[in-house]
């Protein structure tokens, strides 16, 4: 049977330290990777004596303390998140797991950094193009609300008709 200790002891360390874009996408993609489903939170930097934890809907990152802390953390936020346990043999497992997926993507080799996109101009064929494709939105919106408008009035004057018939005073015949 294998041990708390002996399972922290096989959790390899990861040297350097991540920026915070690189963290910011390391949180989202370990978020999914753990709990299979999509990370909601905000993100903010944080640096000094303070900790990686997520509080009410903020991520809040520290970066200076390196990958291993970083990963660390999110792996303890993670898992009390869902056992509500702290450092057990689970714990230890899972932040192998995300270390071993860290060191299996490269993510310390930069592969996360952000690659600079370059932002292509459009065209001015594609400008004209855009127009005309506003301009049919905005005849489909007014032909659907002059359509409303129009049963609008005749529904509003079949109700004056309505109207008009209960407040005669009824006719008696003798």
């Amino acid at each position: 049977m294998v041990t708390r200790r002996e399972l922290y002891s096989r959790i390899p360390p990861l040297p350097g330290r991540p920026t915070f874009p690189e963290a910011v996408r390391a949180t989202k993609k370990l978020h999914r990777f753990v709990r299979k489903s999509k990370c909601g939170w905000k993100f903010e930097e944080t640096s000094g004596n303070r900790y990686t934890w997520v509080r009410g809907n903020t991520c809040f990152i520290n970066v200076d303390k390196g990958w291993g802390d970083f990963i660390h953390l999110l792996s303890h936020y993670l898992h009390r998140a869902s056992t509500g346990e702290n450092h057990s043999k689970d714990h230890a497992r899972l932040e192998l797991r995300m270390r071993k997926e860290v060191l299996r993507r490269g993510w310390l080799d930069g592969r996360l950094k952000d690659k600079g996109r370059v932002k292509v101009p459009p065209s001015p064929i594609d400008k004209i193009q855009k127009r005309r494709d506003q301009i049919i939105r905005l005849e489909r919106k007014i032909k659907g609300l002059t359509t409303r408008l129009k049963t609008a009035k005749r529904s509003l004057s079949a109700l004056e008709r309505n109207q008009k018939k209960t407040q005669q005073p009824p006719t008696v015949e003798v």
